[in-house]
């Protein structure tokens, strides 16, 4: 059963919020300042699918954060605030970099055939890029957004690849083909990528960008309801378990138009 809390932060995301107007032409003279923070929640069973864009005001934005927050299931996330001059593009990047042995190679060594193993270097993390351009008028602010979340998924599988090598004695013979067997990984990688072009939003207001579906891991302990709360020794009682959830992630990107650049 899905927790209650759970269908309140996604109700908070239905309420009634108007859009904002077009925006004039833009200029490229004034900072940008860009505010992120992405919220990750338990989908509940029959939740209807949410907008993909919201507005949210200032009161909205708290009592969001603030159901959320009473969620033991959700997670919140803030950005590091990121100011730049006009249309500047800003990244935020936390990576980490992992190398797996992915194939075989057959490389000819003095007329032998010799099988080294190759290796890729996959980037697991999260990507996000956000960059506008405020109106003349400097109230709103054309919001172009891009999030992109590499996983990897259970654990990796090694599978045995093998080979026949010919053995080559000190004298030039050659010897009877023997098997050799070497493993190679194959990593299952998920990515979630959310983005968003164009989005007029006013400097101060906060706009809900709405991340697909996605299956996480959780961890789970069971044990009895008085002897699983006092420290230490509710290690022997308890029990762990691993499951995979629905959950989806709410990016909340809130610009604000600062005092005008010097050119």
């Amino acid at each position: 059963m899905r927790s209650p809390i759970a269908l309140a932060v996604l109700a908070a995301l239905s309420s009634s919020v108007t859009a904002a107007e077009p925006a004039p032409a833009p200029r490229a003279t004034r900072d940008l300042t860009f505010a992120v923070r992405a919220v990750t929640v338990v989908v509940p069973d029959g939740a209807k699918e949410p907008p993909a864009t919201r507005f949210f005001t200032d009161t909205d934005l708290t009592a969001f954060l603030t159901e959320a927050q009473n969620d033991p299931n959700a997670n919140t996330v803030q950005y590091p605030r990121i100011t730049v001059r006009g249309t500047q593009r800003a990244e935020v990047s936390v990576l980490d970099k992992q190398t797996f042995v992915t194939g075989i190679d057959a490389v000819n060594v003095k007329g032998q055939p010799v099988f080294v193993p190759r290796s890729t270097e996959i980037e697991l993390g999260v990507r996000c890029d956000v960059w506008g351009r405020v109106s003349a008028d400097a109230k709103y602010v054309q919001l172009n957004f891009a999030h992109e979340d590499a996983r990897l998924v259970g654990a990796v599988p090694l599978v045995p690849v093998t080979t026949l090598i010919e053995p080559v004695f000190a004298d030039g013979n050659k010897g009877k083909p023997v098997p050799f067997t070497q493993y190679v990984q194959l990593p299952t990688i998920e990515t979630v990528r959310v983005s968003r072009s164009d989005l007029v939003v006013p400097s101060g207001g906060h706009a809900v960008l709405t991340g697909p579906t996605f299956e996480r891991e959780v961890r789970t302990e069971f044990g009895p309801p008085v002897v699983s709360q006092i420290p230490y020794l509710n290690r022997l009682f308890k029990n762990v378990g691993y499951g995979r959830e629905p959950a989806r992630t709410f990016f909340i990107v809130s610009p604000v138009v600062g005092n005008e650049s010097a050119p």
